[in-house]
C-alpha cells in the first residue's frame, strides 16, 4: 500500500512539473516579439514585411497550429484573412509567403490563390518553397509575382484526383453485406461496397476535367504564360525546382532568405521580417476565444468534404506514383 502511495505520489508530481514547464513555456512563447529583423537589423524599426505560412494540407476550416505548435493543416480562412490585412496595412510594404504543402481543397486553394493575386495588385509578394509545393500548394504559388524554389523542392503536380475504395469483394468473401437506400440516382457516389457504376466514373471524370481546366487557367493568369504552355506541364508530373525554373512554372532557386532580399529589392527598402504571434497553451485551451482561429481542427468530416480536399492532394503523401 505505501509503494502505491510513493508511486501515485511520484506520478503527481511528474505531473505538476509538466504542467509547469508547459505553462512556462506558452508565457515566453506569448512575450515573445513577433517581428524578427533580417540583415543584421534585429531590434530596428521600419518597412515590414509579413510572412504569411501555407504549411501542410490546405483545407477550408479547422488545421493550423496545435498545443504544441506545428501544423496539422493549412486553413484558407486563415491564410485569406492575413493576405487581406496585410495587402491593407500600410505598414507593410511587402508579402512573403512560405509553402511547403502538397495540396489538399480544391476550393480552399482558389480561395487563397485569388487573396494571393489580389495582394499582389497591392504590394510585392514573393513565395518561398519549402520540401513539397505541390498540386493546391503550386495552384496557391502561381498567383504571386515571384516564386522561389530550392533545387530539390517538389513542386508542379498541376493535375486533379478522386481516389475510393471498393470493397466488394472482400465483404463477400467475409459474408458482409450493406443495405443503402438513397434518393437520387448518384447519390451514393463512391460507396466502398460496390463497384462504380459507367455512369457514375464519366460524371466525376467530367467534374475533375472542369476543375483540371480551372488549375492551368490560374497558372496561366498567375504567371502570365499563354494556355498552349501551361497544358503540357500539366499531366500532374511532379518537377524539381531545378525542373520548374527551366519550364517557367517557377522564377529564381533559392531559399528563404534569397526570397526575402528579392522581396526587398522589389520594395526598395530595407525590410523588417514580421510574423504572427504562435498560439500559446492557453490559446490552444481557450480556442477560437482567445482570438486564435482555427487552432483545433475539428475530429470528424462528412465524406464528401474527404473528397473534396483530396482534390488537389499530391497523391506522394501516400507513397503513390502520379500518373
Amino acid at each position: 500500500m505505501r509503494q502505491g502511495n510513493k508511486f501515485m505520489q511520484a506520478l503527481l508530481i511528474y505531473a505538476l512539473v509538466v504542467a509547469a514547464l508547459i505553462a512556462i513555456a506558452s508565457m515566453m512563447n506569448a512575450n515573445r516579439p513577433v517581428t524578427a529583423a533580417s540583415s543584421g537589423q534585429k531590434g530596428a524599426r521600419g518597412a515590414q514585411a509579413a510572412l504569411v505560412r501555407v504549411e501542410g494540407v490546405i483545407v477550408s476550416s479547422g488545421g493550423d497550429s496545435g498545443m504544441f505548435g506545428g501544423s496539422s493543416g493549412a486553413s484558407s480562412y486563415r491564410i485569406v484573412r492575413d493576405l487581406k490585412k496585410y495587402a491593407e496595412d500600410d505598414s507593410i510594404a511587402g508579402i512573403i509567403i512560405r509553402i511547403d504543402s502538397p495540396g489538399g481543397s480544391a476550393a480552399a486553394s482558389d480561395e487563397i490563390w485569388n487573396a494571393v493575386y489580389k495582394a499582389r495588385m497591392a504590394k510585392p509578394v514573393v513565395v518561398s518553397m519549402g520540401d513539397v509545393a505541390a498540386s493546391g500548394g503550386y495552384y496557391v504559388a502561381s498567383a504571386a509575382e515571384v516564386i522561389y524554389a530550392n533545387p530539390a523542392t517538389l513542386t508542379g503536380s498541376i493535375g486533379v484526383i478522386y481516389d475510393s475504395l471498393e470493397l466488394s469483394g472482400l465483404f463477400e468473401k467475409l459474408g458482409i453485406s450493406s443495405n443503402t437506400i438513397h434518393a437520387g440516382e448518384f447519390k451514393d457516389i463512391g460507396s466502398i461496397s460496390r463497384p462504380m457504376t459507367g455512369d457514375e466514373r464519366s460524371m466525376i471524370q467530367a467534374l475533375l476535367d472542369q476543375v483540371h481546366e480551372q488549375f492551368i487557367e490560374r497558372v496561366s493568369e498567375g504567371r502570365e504564360m499563354e494556355l498552349d504552355e501551361v497544358k503540357p506541364l500539366a499531366t500532374g508530373m511532379i518537377y524539381t525546382g531545378e525542373q520548374a525554373k527551366e519550364n517557367g512554372l517557377v522564377d529564381e532557386l533559392g531559399g528563404f532568405e534569397d526570397a526575402f532580399a528579392k522581396l526587398e529589392e522589389l520594395t526598395g527598402k530595407k525590410l523588417i521580417l514580421r510574423e504572427p504571434k504562435m498560439p500559446t497553451f492557453w490559446d490552444f485551451m481557450m480556442g477560437a476565444e482567445s482570438g486564435v482561429t482555427g487552432v483545433m481542427p475539428r475530429l470528424r468530416q462528412h465524406p464528401l468534404e474527404l473528397v473534396a480536399q483530396s482534390l488537389f492532394l499530391n497523391t506522394l503523401l501516400f507513397g503513390a506514383a502520379i500518373t
